[in-house]
């Protein structure tokens, strides 16, 4: 009993990061600079959708309020020439916590432990929270503001080693 229960050893890795920076864009060459990396324009107070994104899923619609941006050009909604108003990495994505778990134990094979075999278990993502990539930031685009996929879920592998 104590052979199979006993020498087992565990790592962890836990991260936790913050959010990424958003550059948010029009999506269009607005300010005809041959570019076309202009910014938002920012028309409202409150960029950050309500609580669409709080359920689990590999899906999130409005993260960002489209609402609060000019997403539809006009003469006089965005004039061409002009720029918009958002700053680069003015606003901020999903953050991100990912807990990976492992566990090995060595099986001699002789008195002498010159042979053996080493079990590994290896889990990513170990407890399959779900974690969102970042939104859509180009304000023309029909998916504005929706992340439409997540990052991998949990994943686990088996390995049996032969050390002589």
């Amino acid at each position: 009993m104590r052979e199979a229960a006993g020498g087992w050893e565990l790592t962890g890795i836990l991260r936790r990061q913050s959010a990424t920076p958003l550059t948010l864009t029009a999506g269009a060459d607005r300010s005809q600079t041959g570019l076309n990396a202009d910014r938002a324009l920012r028309t409202g107070a409150n960029v950050y959708g309500g609580a669409a994104c709080a359920k689990v899923s590999s899906t999130c619609v409005n993260y960002l309020d489209p609402t609060a941006f000019v997403t539809v050009y006009t003469a006089t909604s965005y004039p061409l020439g002009t720029y918009g108003n958002t700053g680069k990495g003015q606003f901020y994505g999903p953050s991100f916590i990912g807990w990976d778990m492992g566990a090995l134990k060595n099986f001699p094979l002789t008195s002498s432990e010159r042979f053996r075999l080493q079990f590994h278990a290896e889990f990513f993502n170990v407890f399959n929270h779900t974690n969102l990539n970042n939104p859509t930031t180009a304000a023309n685009s029909a998916n504005f503001g929706n992340i439409q996929s997540s990052q991998d879920p949990r994943i686990g592998q088996l390995a049996l080693k032969f050390i002589f």
